[in-house]
């Protein structure tokens, strides 16, 4: 349950003060804090997506990071091959990525398609 839904019943006419006092809001006031709320709720949760991008473009790279280390013996040869690996990795799934979205924007743009079901495209040919 969101946290304005929340706010909403339990105090929809009444602000409580630090010193313990309740006054009466008027609805002008708690349309504002909640309207402050649900923006705030919405940048959350906008940063939450885009930290779980960026976490999964870093758990690929790690992933070929320690896969290259397993495979190398080691050395100077050894810590330039995991570099290239990785700096390889992220550019083939950037390309893959982008493949993917000229493959599908025209039939996402016409609306053929949703996003959604774009998603489910793309994890199908991942696979």
């Amino acid at each position: 349950m969101r946290i304005c839904a929340v706010i909403d019943m339990a105090h929809r006419a009444f602000l409580l003060f630090g010193d313990g006092r309740f006054m009466n809001v008027g609805t002008d006031q708690w349309d504002r804090a909640t309207s402050k709320t649900e923006k705030i709720e919405n940048a959350a949760q906008r940063n939450r997506d885009e930290l779980v991008r960026f976490g999964t473009a870093l758990l690929f790279v790690v992933d070929i990071m320690l896969f290259t280390i397993v495979r190398t013996d080691g050395g100077i040869d050894g810590t330039l091959l995991v570099a290239a690996a990785m700096i390889g990795g992220y550019m083939a799934m950037n390309i893959g990525v982008n493949d993917v979205a000229n493959n599908v924007g025209p039939a996402v743009g016409s609306k053929a398609i949703s996003l959604f079901e774009v998603g489910l495209l793309a994890r199908h040919q991942i696979s």
